[in-house]
Order: C-alpha cells, then structure tokens, then sequence
C-alpha cells in the first residue's frame, strides 16, 4: 500500500494534479481501458452460428464501476460503442470518496471465457488483464510502482 500511495503522490505531482484528482484520473482511465479492449460479438467472425437472438455490446455494457465492493448484478442490453457504460463510470467515480476501493467488474455468465481468450479475434489474451497492464504502462512514465 506505502508503494501505490507514494506512486500516486508522484503522479499528482508530475501531472499538478492534487491527489483526489490522480486517483479518480487513473480509475477513469482504466474503467475507459477496458471498455476500448471490450469484444463487441461480430456473428460473421465466428466458427459456428450465433446464439438465437444474440445482439453484439451486452459484454461492454456490463463493464460496471462500483466504489466500496464490487458490483454483483448484470446490467440488461447493450452499448456497442460503451458511451453508456463510459458516462455511468465517469459519473459514479467523479461522486465516489477517493479512500477506499474502486471495483470496475463484468458479471455476464460469459465473462470469465473472454478473459480467458474466447474470443479470437478482438480480444485473444482477455480484456481485464490487459486494460490493468496498459494503463500501469502509461503510469510508469510518471513515476507509478507496480
């Protein structure tokens, strides 16, 4: 923790944001992170046929933010392009207090088969993992200490 929080203090202070400001920046960014490496299901790509009824973006519009503990439903419909999904975290983390932690989760049944590489084509190696890693790189320039 004396790590992540003297990492954040230099990044406040490279980037003359106050701390507030950092922590909210750095849970933004990797909440729109995950939303950009979120597959969005394109039937023609696939092996086999699509699900009866399947609508691509109800993946990306489950990427849920929550403050304190993690989110524990399923959102219904979709958000192909993850404005939605974008505007609801930005407006939950802009109200959320900084101390404390930040969840950002996807609760589709299908969730942990993405994360695992189940889709080929726009996400091979996982949204999740990747969203996190990216973003730490980004922050390394700055200071951040994984």
């Amino acid at each position: 923790m004396a790590n992540f929080s003297a990492s954040i203090s230099e990044y406040a202070r490279k980037t003359k944001l106050g701390i507030d400001a950092a922590v909210k920046e750095v849970v933004t960014e990797l909440h729109a992170e995950v939303d950009r490496r979120s597959p969005v299901g394109n039937p023609s790509l696939w092996k086999g046929p699509a699900p009866f009824g399947y609508v691509g973006g109800h993946f990306r519009a489950n990427n849920q933010y929550k403050f304190g503990s993690v989110p524990e439903s399923e959102i219904p419909g979709v958000d192909a392009s993850g404005a939605n999904s974008t505007a609801a975290a930005r407006s939950l983390i802009a109200a959320a207090p900084v101390v404390g932690v930040h969840y950002i989760a996807n609760n589709v049944p299908y969730a942990r088969a993405l994360e695992e590489g189940h889709s080929q084509v726009q996400a091979p190696q996982g949204v999740y993992r990747l969203a996190l890693q990216s973003v730490a790189n980004k922050l390394k320039s700055f200071g951040f200490k994984e």
